[in-house]
């Protein structure tokens, strides 16, 4: 199969002829958009278009869509065509693809989530009398997981013991369990859909409804307690979404032999002791062992640490003391003070 760029309006019209009977979600554009093709021989089986955008204030290409041909949906033409697209991105300097797409499709959320190594933790409903849902994925591009999987390598994580959160119905419904999002419990849950929903025939639009609205529910919830959708999983003919809670970071206060202070961000907070007292953590605290945890606050992830950081390096000496004497919360996170054994 041959991967290529599409350039011309020719080729353009191949698009719009291959896929007549699927809506392109808005013209194609030549001069702006970055339109790729997969070939079998010369026959145009898959097609992708994009247009640079800004994600975090990156370089990045939002997807206008993804089109496979039915022939060729388990013959790798979406995966090839995709890491050609991100192949020809990384030359670009472009940090990550972004792109939304109808939850319910189980195929395309095994490409995306389970073979591509994209994320999301966006959930959108259109506020149109018909409403259309979906997630808004992110594919960063040099991610070290992203980058494993270009080659087909894959780290095998078993789910058996993963709390689930929806079963499938006899009718197809969805029926929920009586359990929630909660780190102490699990840093990892799954939510099941049928895996033909999209097929209309089997499934009454009302089935399908319900699992939208039950997925809008149940993503918005998972959003909001910081966990992320990180994979999609197929097993004898059930499929799931998997949902993974964000690593917390630290932002931590030591004090050093001489007195003085010292503030960073760790994940670990154990390690990171162990590296300061080795002489390896820091060079300001390299020549001022030992050093012992006077306080901690605990983050959701290390952008928000971070940020707690830099306001926190910004306080007097006298304000960083009364934080840590009177334990206050700082940035809306609690006071800590862990064990430094």
């Amino acid at each position: 199969m041959d991967f290529k760029p599409i350039t011309t309006a020719v080729n353009v019209d191949q698009i719009h002829r291959l896929f007549a009977s699927r809506t392109i979600p808005s013209p194609i554009d030549p001069a702006t958009d970055v339109v790729f093709g997969a070939y079998d021989e010369k026959r145009l089986v898959a097609a992708t278009a994009a247009v640079p955008t800004r994600h975090n204030n990156k370089k990045a290409l939002w997807v206008k869509f993804l089109f496979i041909d039915s022939e060729y949906r388990h013959q790798d033409a979406g995966f090839g065509l995709m890491q050609f697209q991100r192949s020809w991105a990384l030359t670009k300097h472009y940090k990550a693809m972004i792109w939304a797409f109808n939850p319910l499709d189980a195929n395309l959320a095994k490409l995306y989530f389970h073979d591509l190594g994209a994320v999301a933790n966006a959930f959108h409903v259109s506020p149109e009398s018909k409403p259309q849902y979906g997630l808004e994925v992110v594919w960063r591009l040099n991610d070290p997981y992203v980058k494993s999987l270009a080659t087909q390598k894959r780290v095998l994580n078993p789910l058996n013991s993963v709390p689930l959160f929806f079963d499938v119905g006899n009718i197809g419904q969805p029926v929920a369990q009586e359990i929630a999002f909660d780190t102490e419990v699990s840093t990892a849950y799954r939510v099941e859909i049928p895996f033909s929903i999209m097929n209309l025939e089997q499934f009454s639009l009302a089935v399908i409804g319900e699992w939208n609205q039950a997925l809008n529910g149940i993503f918005s919830q998972g959003f909001q307690k910081q966990y992320t959708i990180t994979d999609f999983d197929i097993a004898e003919g059930r499929c799931w979404y998997v949902l993974t809670a964000s690593t917390p970071w630290y932002l931590y206060v030591v004090e050093c032999s001489d007195n003085t202070l010292y503030t960073g961000i760790t994940p670990d907070l154990k390690r990171r002791l162990k590296l300061h007292n080795s002489g390896r953590g820091a060079a300001y605290t390299a020549s001022r062992t030992p050093v012992q945890y006077v306080g901690t606050w605990k983050f959701l992830d290390r952008s928000a640490a971070l940020r707690a950081e830099i306001a926190f390096k910004q306080l007097s000496r006298e304000r960083k003391l009364r934080h840590i004497s009177t334990e206050l919360n700082f940035r809306g996170s609690q006071f800590l003070l862990p064990d430094a054994s």
